[in-house]
């Protein structure tokens, strides 16, 4: 019989959380899960906030009913903390869970049991929902749950260690996106599968905090998502790799589209533009379900994915002419 009680790491990039500090700390308290088979690794990006002072109080008072707590300040990016993480810690599975998430007390020894069950499964990962439940719910629809994964967030994704030592660590290169980076490889190198865990988890932000984070994206994706998959384009996972050239040709089918109607068949037009999107779609659904699929498709993937495809272009010639 499986041991759902093995050692886990749970490890958490931290930086400035001085207002949600106190919520993050107490779950760790409340996990139903044996605290001397916990083992945690925060790395801290120098918060000024009171977030570290705040740990260093904590770890303090708890530090005799974990297996070990380690605080570790390093001035890092997010994949960089991620490998600080796997580097000091010894359990046979490693959580990352992100400052900003609240797990049900349950959901941690679920995902243990899970995981352990199955040597074919790598990584059991939860989805999110909000606090403001009605502006998840009226846009993307109910939390994904009890079923396989075609990708996974790093929000509370639990992974088998030995998952790294045939893959590799994160992409430190990555800013953002090391998460979807890490899964592709996955899929890409192993035979293990993905499932999402049996609950979601709460990720506490406020609908105007979401929607101004969709407007960051947009800009952030093609500045430094643009530039970080053009220099690091050769490593890039092929599923990254296909979806610049897939997004980057987007635009052109669409003005190609009119000019094929006109001069031969407008049927002919119209079905290549039809075609094009279905394949988009596809993905986009083949990750979830049909209604947030195509939500995700048409608000997020399609603005967001062709501006990282026009930003690595634009850095790409920028870097080929300076030369």
């Amino acid at each position: 019989m499986n041991d759902c009680t093995p050692l886990v790491t749970i490890g958490i990039p931290i930086k400035n959380r001085g207002t949600c500090i106190a919520r993050l700390l107490e779950s760790i308290e409340t996990l139903d899960y044996p605290k001397p088979k916990i083992e945690l690794v925060f790395v801290d990006a120098f918060s000024v906030d009171g977030t570290y002072e705040a740990m260093v109080n904590w770890r303090d008072k708890n530090k005799i009913y974990f297996y070990d707590i380690k605080l570790i300040q390093k001035e890092t990016n997010i994949p960089q903390a991620r490998n600080v993480i796997l580097n000091n810690s010894h359990g046979e599975y490693v959580l990352f869970w992100d400052s900003d998430v609240v797990p049900p007390e349950g959901l941690l020894k679920k995902m243990v049991c899970t995981i352990a069950s199955d040597k074919n499964i790598g990584m059991v990962g939860a989805d999110y929902r909000y606090e403001h439940e009605d502006f998840f719910t009226r846009t993307m629809g109910q939390p994904l749950t009890d079923k396989r994964a075609s990708y996974a967030f790093m929000g509370f994704t639990l992974i088998r260690r030995e998952v790294f030592s045939k893959i590799g660590t994160f992409n430190e290169s990555l800013y953002r996106g090391e998460d979807e980076e890490l899964f592709l490889r996955v899929i890409e190198k192993t035979s293990y599968k993905t499932v999402w865990a049996s609950e979601p988890v709460l990720h506490f932000k406020e609908p105007e905090s979401l929607r101004n984070l969709y407007k960051w994206s947009l800009l952030n994706a093609f500045h430094k998502r643009g530039e970080e998959h053009a220099r690091d384009f050769l490593r890039l996972p092929l599923f990254l790799k296909m979806r610049l050239f897939y997004y980057g040709l987007l635009p052109i089918t669409i003005i190609l589209t009119p000019i094929i109607s006109f001069y031969t068949n407008p049927v002919l037009g119209i079905l290549l533009l039809t075609t094009y999107f279905l394949l988009g779609l596809l993905v986009a659904v083949r990750k979830s379900n049909v209604r947030r699929g195509m939500v995700s498709f048409f608000t997020f993937d399609l603005p967001v994915n062709t501006a990282v495809s026009y930003g690595a272009l634009t850095f790409f010639l920028r870097d080929l002419f300076n030369k």
